[in-house]
């Protein structure tokens, strides 16, 4: 048997058991009428199916709230609130268990199973609701684990099963030591190399400057700055790659001259 409640607005301190089909509205035709102005003529209808109730609105325009959330419809559960207009209604099953909890975080909306309902149940469907014991076998293709996430051993028919877990850190820590040395390799040689490159690249840009520079010139046209910034650009290449080739040889000759004189210093003594 279920009811409604008024909690506030207009239908506060009534309450209305409730059949298989009503409708819940302002209009004089309604099963349960509120005289509430925000209420519509025919706002919501509660039908009943097999002891469960369920509230669909009939108003697109009017708002309907469960459990304070707007909803085109939702199952009720015990202690489930409605709010059509300004009034306050509380669904109540009285043969609900009586332990309920009303979960107030998540909505009660498109039929949602809110509130929760406890109910203990009985000593047999405790039992019955036991799993009952697997085999070792099954848990050791489970895959089970042990404390700190380690792989535990599962004992069976006196026989023990260890699950070793691989580790590929080593094999990764020989290939990046194995291509580590060519690309050091190659680093040092682009290095040495670089300075001719630079010489290289800014005497081409150099030269097609120049050319397009004097054609220009010859027909009296007026020079484009695009040429002039490619023969500066090239002579600047130019002087710094002559720069760091001049620097790398002086570092080399410190070296060297360095390595000669421990050298030479070594053999001197007695």
């Amino acid at each position: 048997m279920q009811k409604l409640v008024g909690l506030g607005g207009a239908f506060e301190g009534k309450e209305a058991f409730l059949n298989d089909f009503q409708i819940i509205g302002r209009g004089p035709s309604c099963h349960i009428i509120v005289d509430d102005p925000a209420v519509s003529r025919d706002q919501a209808r509660i039908t009943r199916s097999n002891g469960v109730c369920q509230i669909t609105s009939t108003d697109a325009a009017a708002i309907l709230l469960v459990n304070g959330h707007q909803t085109q419809g939702a199952v009720l559960r015990n202690l489930d609130t409605i709010t059509v207009g300004r009034t306050t209604m509380q669904f109540i099953d009285l043969v609900a268990p009586t332990v309920a909890i009303q979960n107030t975080n998540q909505p009660n909306v498109g039929y949602a199973t809110n509130p929760v309902q406890y109910q203990s149940p009985a000593p047999t469907q405790m039992m019955a609701a036991q799993s009952p014991p697997q085999p070792m076998e099954q848990n050791y293709h489970q895959g089970r684990q042990g404390p700190g996430g380690q792989q535990s051993p599962f004992i069976n028919n006196n026989t023990v099963y260890v699950q070793v877990k691989s580790d590929n850190t080593a094999l990764w820590v020989i290939l990046a030591l194995l291509f580590a040395g060519p690309l050091m390799c190659v680093a040092m040689i682009a290095v040495a190399f670089l300075p001719y490159v630079m010489m290289l690249i800014g005497a081409i840009l150099g030269i097609l400057g120049l050319v397009e520079y004097s054609n220009y010139r010859s027909k009296n046209w007026h020079v484009p700055p695009g040429v002039l910034v490619k023969m500066w650009g090239g002579a600047t290449l130019v002087v710094a790659g002559v720069v760091l080739l001049i620097a790398f040889r002086s570092a080399m000759a410190d070296t060297s001259s360095q390595q000669s004189g421990s050298s030479s210093s070594s053999n001197s003594r007695p």
